[in-house]
This record gives C-alpha cells, structure tokens and sequence, in this order.
C-alpha cells in the first residue's frame, strides 16, 4: 500500500504514503506550486508527518491516468529510491523531465522483472512494474537505473546498458545480464514477453 520506515528517504512510492517531517523536508514537500495535483488528496498530522496520497482511489495500474500518476511522482520525488554510485566516484546528473518522456511513451505498457536462478528456473524480481513501450524499453531502464540510477538516455543502446550492467554484477552481487529478463504484466497472469 505504501511506504513506512524508519529510513528517512523512502524505498518506493505507493498509492498512500507515510512520510514523517524530516522526510517531508528532504523531498522538498508540500510546494505549493510543485504538488498542486496531490495536495488535496494529502493530510498533515499533528506530528508535522504527512499521509501523502498519488491518486484519489487506490492505485490500478490498468488506467492511464493512475499510471501518469506514479510516473509523474517519481518524476517529482526524484530522491526517493536507492542509487549506485559510480565506480569513478562521479556524480552524474539525474534524469529531467526530458528523459522520462523519451522512455515513457503514451502508449506503455506494464512489465514485472525476472531473474533465473542456479538451477535455471526464473523467479519474478520486480519490487514495482516498469512502464514502458517494449520489452527492450523495460530492459533499457532496468540495466540504466541499476548502472547509472536514471533513466536511459535516448542514445544509450540496450547492448550497451547490458554491457554496463555486467560490468558491475559481479562485484555488487548482481544477476548477469543473461539471468535477467522482463515480462509483460497482465492482469493476474504475467504474459512471456521477451
């Protein structure tokens, strides 16, 4: 449903939404002029938390709308998730608004990760769906934000992300790029898509 931790800088983004007031803080919310499309879905406690709602019912990421939501909340909470940081120790700019539109078109689709395990069977990884337009988008983002912590750039080949991507599965513990593959999610059965 949502997101309650101790950590204060959340893990993901759920339909409803527990952020305490330093987790507020760090993610810049409320902002008036940012938040407008939320804010009256969302009620601040006594405390100074925040209950933050994306969408007026729950979630169902089988209409459009929903999903603009979440994209969009990503979009504008671009500190929420974990990020690798580069083997050089460079930071690297994250993506804008531009870079999302180049990978989230407006005919996308749902897709879950797997992974195959030692004995060759595949197991579903996916801790949240990836919105994309093809199995090779999903892929491309997946092997972006796991290298680089953005989205893919329009350039950025699915070779060369995957190449990336097993350049660090080794030491970080990854599955090789091999090992990894998406499907697309339909309704209560997952439908082979790669």
């Amino acid at each position: 449903m949502g997101f309650r931790s101790t950590d204060e800088r959340p893990n993901e983004l759920g339909w409803l939404n527990y952020w305490s007031a330093e987790t507020a803080a760090i993610l810049s919310f409320p902002d008036p002029a940012k938040d407008a499309r939320i804010l009256p879905l969302c009620r601040q406690l006594t405390d100074g938390a925040w209950l933050v709602k994306l969408t007026d019912e729950p979630l169902d990421l089988e209409r459009e709308d929903h999903v603009d939501s979440i994209v969009w909340a990503y979009w504008r909470f671009d500190k929420v998730g974990k990020r690798l940081q580069p083997a050089d120790g460079k930071t690297r700019p994250r993506a804008g608004k531009s870079d999302l539109n180049s990978v989230v078109p407006a005919r996308s689709k749902m897709f879950v990760l797997r992974e195959r395990d030692e004995g060759g069977k595949w197991w579903e990884a996916s801790t949240e769906p990836i919105v994309a337009s093809s199995t090779e988008d999903a892929l491309r983002i997946h092997f972006a934000k796991m290298v680089h912590g953005r989205s893919p750039r329009p350039k950025e080949t699915l070779a060369s992300l995957r190449a990336a991507y097993d350049a660090i599965a080794v030491e970080v513990g990854l599955a090789r790029a091999d090992d990894v593959e998406v499907v697309e999610a339909s309704g209560d059965r997952v439908a082979k898509g790669r």
